[in-house]
């Protein structure tokens, strides 16, 4: 963004520095953004329950019990490092949202995993090779994702 130019036809020094100051926002900014902690879930649970009376009477009434039971857990992986700069859908390649080889191959991967996984569950002839099925799809962030979840006191 170019600065105005006065009736003399030179740049008004306010808006270069501006310019400079926004440069200079923008990039401390982001440094910052990455430093910020990772975020945190809040997790619902319904729980419902009936008691039907096989006698009703005024103080003996069917009973229908409906519990909410919440929980907030700190987000392990953390999304700061992501840009989260608005795209125009339109300037994107269609050859870019096709999957590459690697893609292919991951995925094939991840059937594997997944194929494995409810032969040994669901067939009993497979039953022996519960102790060497790979129980999760390994991926990038496998080793923060085993960790138990941190929860935090809502009190």
């Amino acid at each position: 963004m170019q600065g105005r130019k006065n009736n003399s036809g030179s740049e008004h020094i306010c808006n270069i520095m501006c310019n400079e100051e926004k440069k200079n926002a923008t990039s401390d900014l982001k440094k910052e953004r990455l430093n910020l902690h990772s975020g945190f879930a809040i997790l619902f649970d319904n729980i419902d329950g009936n008691l039907n009376r096989r006698h009703m009477t005024m103080e003996n009434q069917n009973l229908d019990c409906r519990w909410v039971n919440h929980k907030i857990v700190s987000n392990r992986i953390s999304g700061n490092k992501l840009d989260m700069s608005p795209r125009n859908v339109l300037n994107i390649s269609n050859i870019k949202l096709l999957p590459t080889v690697q893609d292919q191959k991951r995925q094939r991967q991840n059937y594997i995993v997944l194929v494995a996984r409810m032969l040994v569950e669901h067939l009993e002839s497979f039953s022996a090779f519960k102790d060497v099925r790979v129980s999760h799809i390994p991926h990038k962030y496998s080793k923060e994702m085993s960790g138990k979840s941190e929860s935090v006191s809502t009190i």
